[in-house]
């Protein structure tokens, strides 16, 4: 019986290491698949302001402030993963990219997110910012009736989603989702 023992408790340890690892490694997995998914969001944003402009020069400051508010926006999410992936990563589901990336967020996370990260709060605060910085601009009316009348059918719009959306579908798959 003492024998046993001190191999039942060797099989214990190896397989709570086991455990550990594969739960470090599936982490890291998804933290290279938030990268990337964050990575093509800022490159859908960069891409689309580019094509938005070279279309409609006058467009250049609202297409500029769209891009900022979502780039800010980007730098948020991201800051919301990385906490997660600290306190809670039992809430992310890599089940399907949408769930992943739309995690739940609430009030009782963001306080514990400021007292932790004294980043946080600037990056709200962009956010908010730019949201303000966007939503007064005064061709905002024009802008948006020019993007669904007429870029959004535009084959230089159709080319970069047709792209986004494939660089989307390759992130699923590596990240093996849905």
């Amino acid at each position: 019986m003492t024998i046993i023992r001190p191999a039942l408790l060797a099989l214990l340890i190896f397989v709570g290491t086991l455990a550990t690892t594969s739960q470090a490694t599936d982490l890291q997995h998804a933290k290279v698949t938030m990268d990337r998914y964050l990575a093509a969001q800022a490159r859908w944003q960069d891409n689309l302001a580019a094509l938005l402009i070279k279309d409609k020069p006058e467009h250049t400051q609202i297409a500029n402030a769209q891009r900022d508010h979502q780039h800010a926006l980007i730098a948020l999410k991201r800051a919301r993963f990385n906490y997660l992936t600290t306190f809670a990563p039992q809430r992310l589901d890599t089940a399907e990219l949408g769930r992943f990336t739309n995690f739940t967020w609430n009030k009782a996370d963001t306080a514990a997110a400021k007292a932790i990260d004294p980043a946080y709060s600037a990056r709200e605060e962009e956010v908010a910012r730019t949201r303000a910085f966007n939503d007064q601009q005064p061709d905002w009316e024009a802008f948006r009736n020019y993007f669904q009348t007429g870029f959004s059918r535009s084959e230089a719009f159709k080319a970069e989603l047709e792209r986004f959306q494939s660089e989307l579908e390759a992130i699923k798959q590596e990240g093996k989702m849905k």
